[in-house]
């Protein structure tokens, strides 16, 4: 999934009286900006290819200062990853730790919102386009949220890992769900929380299972049919995969689990 277009800008709730921060916002989100709030904080994503995203960071930044209220911008990657953390509940108070599905459930209610906006003509996400692109990144993270929530708040309860673990499993999942591994491969989202000998030997494993898995389904159908197509180009990028993990053992081969 390409992610280079992604911004995300982030701040707590902010106080929007008096500074002209109000208008400042309601215009910037007539940009086709996606808002995604809670009542504890603000998120707006929208695309890097939307020329006004600097300008309107420069704005914002210098409204909140004069409050002394601090705005975040994540690129790409580093983006993807402050999704996912926020969602599983990262951010959110002690009490509800890793298990505050509120967070999910309002950026669910804001998508379907943003969708129904969409199919009106005039309307901002008709108007700018973006419905689309934002969509292959929302039902992605919506996937990925789902899957990697059950494992950590699984472990939190245990008390069988530490905080730099959850988010190092967000990391993990940002990158290869941007890398498009997660579109071809199965993958056992517990294995994000894994050590990290451990968890590159899950992905070797998958990778395996999958190339044998698609070589079994491209056997059943003409190769070049339309569907063998697609499958003879998952094939490749899953040799692509295990080249690049290859490549790393060779470098790191303390790190290579050793064949049985």
């Amino acid at each position: 999934m390409k992610h280079e277009w992604l911004e995300v800008f982030h701040a707590k709730e902010l106080k929007r009286r008096g500074n002209g921060l109000k208008s400042l916002l309601r215009s910037f989100e007539k940009t086709g900006a996606l808002p995604l709030s809670t009542c504890a904080r603000n998120v707006w994503l929208m695309s890097a290819e939307q020329k006004i995203v600097d300008k309107w960071y420069s704005q914002l930044s210098s409204k909140c200062s004069q409050t002394k209220q601090q705005i975040d911008r994540y690129s790409g990657f580093n983006a993807y990853t402050f999704l996912l953390y926020w969602h599983v509940g990262g951010l959110a108070h002690d009490c509800v730790r890793y298990r505050d599905v509120r967070i999910i459930g309002a950026s669910r209610k804001t998508w379907r919102q943003y969708e129904e906006n969409s199919k009106i003509i005039g309307s901002k996400p008709y108007k700018f386009g973006w419905i689309k692109t934002y969509n292959l990144l929302m039902q992605a993270l919506f996937k990925d949220v789902k899957a990697l929530s059950k494992c950590i708040t699984k472990a939190h309860k245990k008390g069988s890992h530490k905080e730099k673990d959850f988010k190092a499993a967000c990391s993990r999942c940002a990158n290869l769900r941007l890398s498009g591994f997660l579109d071809i491969v199965k993958f056992d989202y517990s294995c994000f929380l894994l050590e990290k000998k451990e968890y590159l030997a899950s992905i070797d494993k998958s990778l395996i299972a999958t190339k044998d898995r698609l070589k079994t389904n491209l056997r059943r159908i003409d190769k070049n049919s339309e569907a063998g197509i697609k499958l003879t180009e998952k094939l490749k990028k899953v040799g692509q995969f295990k080249l690049k993990l290859e490549v790393f053992y060779t470098k790191n081969p303390s790190l290579q689990s050793k064949k049985v």
